[in-house]
């Protein structure tokens, strides 16, 4: 039979086209493995244990003794097929249930992330710094990382702002590939980055810019002029050392970004340093 093209199947334990005495059972194994939905209902007046514990095994909805009561199978198949509706309900239902999900992560990730880069936005980082500092809910400190890429806008007017965009999706692969999972990597804006480490201090915080800015100085971000390379720039605060709210915080490690900046570029700066 077709895949769901029936029901329910009621079948003789015994019949005359099998050699064995059992080809109900085998009939029963076959619709299972082509409709595992449909119900099969198993009727005869020769049943062993062990055929009766087969046809369970195998599916087999229920098993009825000859000779039926009449009243006894109309009832069996009625129930069959309310187990039938009902399961096509629910498989319905989670169908739904499955379809309003991906709908909902569709519209979280286009409201939370960068359309280029796919890192969370300026938007969601500001709702995670507002849960973290605000509800006190982190068991150690906290600690920003702003990165802003050197000289990129050279680089836009010399090669395109296309090639410009591929270096942006470049650095947020780097960035990501070395954060942890419950860490996160945020495009602020422009050609500015944001690393929120969580239960970070200040030393551990400035070991992680200090490697991502070492990364992408090595990195070959364009195939075919090597020799030019990309540099980025890292201002760090710590909370709650340098600040206690996130308008503080991000002040902080602004401000270290431009002392970075003020001092050649190509490397990190922490607050209070």
């Amino acid at each position: 039979p077709k895949a769901n093209a029936y029901d329910v199947i009621f079948v003789d334990l015994v019949l005359p086209d099998f050699s064995d005495r059992e080809g109900g059972l085998r009939l029963l194994e076959f619709a299972k493995q082509v409709a595992p939905s449909v119900e099969v209902i198993i009727m005869t007046g020769y049943g062993t244990i062990h055929a009766i514990k087969t046809a369970m095994r195998l599916g087999a909805y229920d098993f009825i003794i000859k000779p039926p009561m009449w009243d006894e199978v109309l009832q069996t198949v009625a129930n069959a097929l309310a187990k039938r509706q009902l399961k096509g309900e629910r498989d319905e239902l989670a169908r739904q249930v499955e379809r309003a999900r991906a709908e909902h992560r569709e519209l979280f990730d286009l409201a939370t992330r960068d359309g280029l880069t796919n890192l969370y936005n300026y938007r969601y980082l500001q709702t995670q710094l507002n849960t973290f500092m605000n509800n006190r809910c982190l068991k150690g400190p906290l600690s920003l990382i702003m990165i802003d890429a050197d000289e990129l806008k050279t680089y836009n007017d010399q090669y395109g702002h296309l090639k410009g965009d591929e270096i942006l999706k470049e650095i947020a692969r780097v960035l990501t590939s070395h954060i942890r999972g419950n860490d996160l990597a945020v495009r602020y804006g422009g050609d500015e980055f944001v690393v929120l480490l969580l239960e970070t201090d200040k030393d551990n915080a400035i070991k992680f810019a200090e490697r991502c800015v070492r990364l992408i100085r090595e990195y070959s971000f364009d195939k075919e002029n090597p020799n030019n390379k990309i540099t980025v720039s890292a201002g760090i605060a710590t909370a709650p050392e340098d600040a206690t709210s996130p308008e503080g915080l991000m002040d902080k490690a602004d401000k270290a970004l431009y002392a970075a900046k003020q001092a050649g570029r190509n490397q990190v700066h922490a607050a209070g340093q």
